[in-house]
C-alpha cells in the first residue's frame, strides 16, 4: 500500500488532535494577554481584542476546516474498509475506530478539559 493511502488512515486523528492544539493556543493567548486563566461565559474570545482576538479567529476557521477533514477521511476510512480489494481490512478499521474515540473523547472533555479551555472557546 502506497504511503499517501496509509496517511489517508490518520488524518482523522491528527485533525482532532489540531483542534486541541488550536484551542489550547488560542486559550494560552487569551491567558498571556489577560495576566489570567480566561474564564467561560466571562472573556469571550471575539472580544478580547488584539493578537488573542486574531489567533481566536484563525483558530474557529481552521477548527471548521479539520472538522470537515475529519468527516471526509472517517468516510474514506470506512469506504476503504469494507471494499472487497482491500487486504488490510483490519488496519483501516483500527484507524476508523482511533478517529472515532478521538472525537467522542473531545466531546465529553468538554466540561473537564484542563482549564476550562475547551468551554471557554466554544462560550
Amino acid at each position: 500500500m502506497k504511503l499517501t493511502t496509509r496517511i489517508l488512515g490518520w488524518i482523522p486523528l491528527g485533525a482532532v488532535l489540531l483542534i486541541v492544539a488550536l484551542v489550547y493556543g488560542a486559550w494560552a493567548t487569551a491567558f498571556v494577554q489577560l495576566g489570567r486563566r480566561p474564564l467561560p461565559s466571562m472573556d469571550d474570545p471575539k472580544y478580547i481584542g488584539g493578537i488573542s482576538t486574531l489567533i481566536s479567529n484563525a483558530s474557529t476557521i481552521l477548527i471548521l476546516v479539520l472538522l470537515v477533514c475529519w468527516i471526509l477521511a472517517m468516510c474514506a476510512n470506512a469506504v476503504i474498509a469494507v471494499h472487497p480489494r482491500v487486504t488490510d481490512k483490519r488496519w483501516w478499521l483500527v484507524r476508523f475506530a482511533y478517529g472515532l474515540i478521538a472525537m467522542l473523547l473531545l466531546l465529553l472533555s468538554v466540561r473537564h478539559s484542563p482549564g476550562e479551555a475547551l468551554t471557554w472557546f466554544i462560550d
